[in-house]
């Protein structure tokens, strides 16, 4: 996230949140962090997109 790629950023926690099992205790740590990435990069990526001009794709990504 420092290049400022919340796209990327956005699309990469996505994919490793995804492929992290949930409820399994030896990856807890690492899918909370992947979590976090999702809500930090989801956010910086909405409000681009609103400075942007593009509400509804703003939207859309703040309910995913």
């Amino acid at each position: 996230m420092r290049k400022k790629d919340y796209e990327a950023a956005f699309a990469h926690f996505k994919n490793a949140g995804e492929g992290i099992a949930s409820g399994a205790p030896a990856t807890a740590d690492t899918r909370r962090a992947a979590e976090d990435g999702i809500k930090i990069a989801g956010t910086r990526l909405a409000e681009q997109r609103v400075t942007e001009g593009y509400y509804a794709s703003a939207v859309q990504i703040l309910q995913e």
